[in-house]
């Protein structure tokens, strides 16, 4: 099972922290930030939290990783993943659209 999360930020990192207790394995996850997957020997926009996370693969944009991925994380900005991308992932995947959830929370939220 390969899963991609995009958004290196505390919740994305917490999120890939709890998938990896669960025992998803350190190499079946690719975590993404705005530059794109976080790679082993990737200097720019790196920092001890992501680094943490960093594998071994050639993969360097966000549609690379989703390429024959089954789970797919959003936590960054809304429509990273396009629908050109979700047909390049495994058969019947699943695609958690978190980013869409916490902004209508928040609206929610703001008008109360």
């Amino acid at each position: 099972m390969k899963v991609v999360i995009n958004g290196a930020g505390a919740a994305g990192i917490a999120c890939l922290e709890l998938l990896k207790a669960m025992g998803l394995p350190h190499d079946n996850a690719v975590l993404c930030d705005s530059k794109g997957p976080i790679y082993i020997g990737r200097e720019d926009n790196i920092n001890q939290w992501k680094s943490a996370h960093a594998i071994q693969t050639k993969e360097r944009t966000l549609a690379d990783a989703v390429k024959g991925s089954d789970i797919f994380l959003g936590l960054s900005v809304k429509g990273a993943l396009t629908p050109e991308m979700i047909k390049t992932m495994n058969k019947n995947p699943i695609i958690l659209p978190w980013q869409i959830l916490i902004l209508k929370l928040i609206l929610k939220l703001q008008k109360n």
